[in-house]
């Protein structure tokens, strides 16, 4: 027995539309009749007011059965949804028809350079450090595209502080580098702060630093990129995808 194809969000949502205009449809014709009732009144006209009621009554029912059918007609699990791979792929789809590269990297994606990831117990996806109700592929590609033209430069200059101190407080053994690892794991000590702050959306501030136009302290200390080696780990290396979709890979940080 063949199972029948599973519609996407946007499917889901096309054929919903159909139910929740003839809704729209009957709930204006209720207000307009119920507008036409308060007129009436307002003017003493007795027999349209009547006439008004009248219809007024008879539009209810059918309001009602509208609102009824609209809501049998929506059928789709949204945690579902969220807990599988679908959302991916179809921000990805709704990414090339936008001409935004989307791309998919473990449990979440990069829209260079904004991380989405899902949040099904929220009905929500999380763009960024923003939690984003509005899941309709095309309404989180425009969205994803406006983050996208932000200057990549607001917040470089106060992040390249907090970098500095952390520079300055970790021992560095006579060299004038530290990685971007031990910088955010000192951070992480805060607390709650490695939880608003996890590796891939410190990998993105990084990365803004990078491509802002910020280049000094405010007490005049110049900053200098180190990137690896072929001997450096893994996991001292804080990898960020470029709008290309290649990929940028930072290891460290001095400053002179």
């Amino acid at each position: 027995m063949i199972e029948p194809a599973v519609k996407s969000l946007e499917e889901t949502l096309q054929e919903h539309d159909v139910w929740l205009e003839d809704l729209q449809k009957a709930c204006n014709r209720l207000a307009t009749a119920a507008k036409a009732w308060r007129k009436a009144s307002a003017e003493g006209d007795l027999a349209m007011r009547d006439k008004a009621q009248a219809l007024v009554e008879e539009l209810l029912p059918q309001v009602a059965q509208k609102s009824q059918d609209a809501k049998e007609s929506w059928d789709f699990d949204a945690r579902e949804y969220l807990e599988g791979d679908r959302w991916r792929q179809e921000l990805v789809s709704a990414g090339e028809k936008a001409q935004l590269l989307v791309l998919q990297d473990a449990s979440h994606l990069v829209a260079p350079p904004v991380l989405v990831r899902s949040l099904p117990g929220r009905t929500a996806l999380q763009i960024g450090k923003k939690a984003w109700s509005k899941l309709r592929p095309k309404v989180v590609v425009a969205e994803l595209k406006r983050l996208r033209d932000k200057k990549a430069s607001g917040g470089a200059q106060e992040f390249l502080e907090h970098l500095y101190q952390a520079w300055k407080d970790l021992p560095r053994k006579g060299a004038p580098m530290v990685t971007f690892r031990e910088i955010w794991e000192r951070f992480a000590q805060a607390p709650g702060w490695k939880k608003e702050n996890p590796r891939p959306d410190f990998g993105l501030q990084i990365h803004a630093l990078a491509r802002s136009d910020v280049r000094l302290t405010r007490d005049g200390k110049r900053f200098t990129f180190e990137f690896p080696s072929a001997k450096a780990r893994e996991s001292d290396i804080f990898t960020v995808y470029r709008e290309d979709g290649s990929p940028v890979r930072y290891y460290g940080i001095e400053f002179h």
